[in-house]
C-alpha cells in the first residue's frame, strides 16, 4: 500500500464492518442501521479527556438507527486494520504493540462506561478477528453455543469475526443474562 493510505484503508474497514453488523442485527434485512462515529469516535475521547462521558459515540461505530441500540448500550465497537497486528504478542507476551495495545485502549473506555469490548480486527491477507471479553463468553454458554473461540486468554476471547456473526443470534444481548 502507499505511505498515507491507512487511514482510508481504515475508513473502508470500519464502513464494511458498519454493513455487516448492520445485517447481523437486521437478520439480513437491513445494511444502515450502523455507521462510522464522529472523528471515529475521538469526539467521545476528547470528552473522556474532560472527564465527561459521550456514551452514544464511543468506539468507531455508532448506532444511527433504534435497531442498533440495544448493541451499542451494551458494547464499545472498535476497529483495525493493519498490515501486522503482531498477534504473537497475544501467546508470547514479548511487546505491547499491536492488537494488545488495541486491546489494552479498549478496556480502559469500556471501564470507564462499564460497557463490553468489542474489537474487529483485521490483518493484511486474513480474515477478520474478532476480541471481546470473556463476559461474551459466559453469555453464550449460557444460551448453549457451541464453543466457536479460536482463542481464549486471561481477559479475552478471540472469534473468527465471520463465524461469530454466522452462528450468534444477536438478540441474546438484548436480555439480561
Amino acid at each position: 500500500m502507499k505511505p498515507g493510505y491507512g487511514k482510508s484503508k481504515g475508513g473502508s474497514f470500519e464502513r464494511e464492518i458498519c454493513k455487516k453488523l448492520s445485517l447481523w442485527v437486521s437478520a439480513n434485512t437491513r445494511d444502515d442501521i450502523f455507521w462510522r462515529s464522529a472523528m471515529s469516535g475521538g469526539r467521545a475521547s476528547v470528552k473522556f479527556k474532560k472527564g465527561e462521558q459521550n456514551l452514544t459515540q464511543q468506539g468507531d461505530i455508532s448506532a444511527i438507527d433504534p435497531g442498533g441500540h440495544f448493541f451499542i448500550e451494551k458494547f464499545i465497537v472498535e476497529c483495525k486494520f493493519y498490515k501486522n497486528l503482531y498477534l504473537e504478542n497475544l501467546i508470547f507476551n514479548t511487546s505491547k504493540n499491536g492488537v494488545i495495545s488495541f486491546w489494552n485502549t479498549l478496556i480502559k473506555l469500556t471501564a470507564a462506561s462499564n460497557k463490553i469490548p468489542f474489537l474487529v480486527a483485521k490483518q493484511n491477507h486474513k480474515n477478520p478477528i474478532l476480541l471481546t471479553s470473556l463476559e461474551v463468553r459466559r453469555i453464550l454458554k449460557y444460551y448453549n453455543y457451541k464453543d466457536i473461540a479460536v482463542g481464549n486468554f486471561s481477559e479475552m476471547v478471540i472469534y473468527d469475526f465471520e463465524r461469530f456473526l454466522s452462528v450468534v443470534d444477536p438478540i441474546i444481548f438484548t436480555k439480561e443474562s
